[in-house]
């Protein structure tokens, strides 16, 4: 394995186009099993597990394609150390700020309430126990972050900087980082 190998930046983009293919291809075998009668109680229990893991698919396609193609997984998918003290004041920045967001979400639904087809579509978000709580932030704050973090700035930005300079590689990535829509708590 050569550090200085990496993926052409359409290689690349291919890569994440197929994760995102394989994430809408399983939410079309649910919608046709579910209207193919078959158990809903049990697909809308799995669907809540993948809800929650799904996120993670963004990063597996690409991690085995690079398996397969022999890069080097830590430096394309920038998976580095962080210091014990980054890690604690990432957890009291998100604790603060996950409250706040809270009340001001509070505040804004006295004066303009969600629509029902909103609140149903956070429904397998929502936990019935302890256990489907830590499922649920384990999944979609660590893996969810995790996964796009290593899609994002990792494997698409660190193949772009490769094939030009840092800036334009940082913009379309930026951009598509935050036009898509995701599932974080924070």
């Amino acid at each position: 394995m050569n550090e200085t190998r990496y993926p052409d930046p359409l290689e690349a983009l291919m890569v994440v186009l197929s994760a995102f293919a394989l994430i809408i291809l399983i939410g079309l075998m649910y919608n046709i099993a579910a209207n193919w009668g078959f158990d809903l109680d049990k697909i809308d229990k799995n669907m809540q597990i993948f809800f929650i893991f799904g996120g993670s698919l963004f990063l597996i396609v690409p991690l085995m394609y690079a398996r397969y193609r022999k890069y080097k997984i830590k430096p394309l998918f920038r998976f580095n150390a962080v210091s014990l003290s980054i890690v604690i004041q990432s957890i009291l920045i998100a604790l603060t700020l996950t409250i706040l967001s809270d009340e001001l979400d509070r505040i804004i639904n006295i004066f303009y309430p969600l629509p029902n087809w909103f609140n149903e579509q956070m429904e397998p978000l929502k936990a019935a126990n302890s256990f489907e709580l830590i499922l649920i932030i384990l999944g979609a704050v660590f893996v969810a972050a995790i996964a796009e973090e290593g899609l994002f700035r990792g494997f698409l930005q660190y193949s772009l900087e490769k094939h030009g300079d840092v800036t334009r590689a940082v913009i379309p990535v930026s951009y598509t980082h935050l036009t898509l829509p995701t599932k974080r708590i924070v």
